[in-house]
């Protein structure tokens, strides 16, 4: 009986563990700035995010109405695994965008 609480109890555990890995794991790879949007003249041309603290990002879903070269905007979006024919900063998927004034 005392194994079968013991192992009870290690399961519980390990699921309870198990689970805050899920809920943490949505945080990862998540990134927020300020930064200006850069028209890249090179592989079709393409625009970027060029954030204040020197990092790049190539955002995949960029809407229309913010591909304005010089925009300065705040931003928050996921980072994705991979290289695109860009070759020019960060894979990003923007959760969130906004123009600053």
């Amino acid at each position: 009986m005392r194994t079968l609480t013991s192992i009870s109890t290690v399961l519980a555990i390990l699921a309870s563990l198990l689970l805050q890995g899920c809920i943490l794991g949505d945080d990862e790879g998540i990134v927020s700035g300020m930064g200006t949007i850069t028209f890249l003249d090179f592989e079709g041309g393409f625009y970027g995010i060029e954030a204040d603290n020197g990092d790049h990002f190539d955002p995949v879903n960029l809407e229309p109405e913010f591909q304005v070269d010089g925009l300065r905007v705040k931003f928050r979006g996921r980072i994705i695994e991979g290289a695109s024919t860009h070759m020019w900063g960060r894979l990003l998927e923007l959760k969130m965008i906004k123009r600053l004034e």
